[in-house]
């Protein structure tokens, strides 16, 4: 360094610069090109009740970047009678949402998206093994929605209960 190089700072801000240029051209050259290969949206059929989602982040890596996570509607599932489905709404417990009708499940074990994504479809599969082919229907067992009624409960403040006389009267105003 004889002073007439940028200083460590200085080349960031040029790299963050270079960076931004490089976007920008994506975006002004390879984009509309991009629109020759679009298709029109067509929402999944009933042979195709599982939705994957994946996270990814750009130019950088992330913890939940390997993540899947799969919602299906139980209702959804083929070959599936109103006991087994039932049956399955049991077992998956807190998974799943009865205000929406959808069991979500997520997998981050694996360092590879498409390992983690192998695994939930083998859970899955244990699942289903079981619902149909299990002994016990669960029958006697009741739903039991409570972590559906805390998260609602908590989301709108309901959870914080005080005393009755701790609550402001027109009294205690004065």
């Amino acid at each position: 360094f004889e002073g007439d190089d940028l200083t460590a700072t200085g080349h960031a801000e040029l790299d963050a610069h270079r960076e931004l240029r490089e976007f920008a051209r994506i975006a002004a050259w390879e984009m509309p090109l991009l629109s020759k290969l679009a298709r029109p949206f067509s929402p999944p059929t009933k042979q195709q009740p599982l939705r994957f989602r994946y996270t990814t982040h750009l130019h950088e890596t992330h913890p939940s970047s390997p993540k899947v996570v799969v919602e299906f509607c139980p209702t959804d599932l083929p070959s599936l009678t109103t006991t087994q489905t039932s049956k399955l709404i049991k077992l998956v417990g807190s998974r799943y949402n009865p205000a929406t009708q959808i069991v979500k499940m997520s997998c981050d074990r694996h360092t590879d998206s498409r390992a983690n994504k192998a695994e939930l479809l083998s859970m899955l599969d244990a699942l289903l093994k079981e619902v149909k082919e299990g002994k016990d229907n669960f029958e006697d067992v009741p739903f039991d929605f409570r972590h559906a009624d805390t998260k609602r409960t908590r989301r709108r403040g309901e959870w914080l209960v005080f005393p009755e006389e701790w609550k402001m009267t027109e009294e205690r105003r004065k």
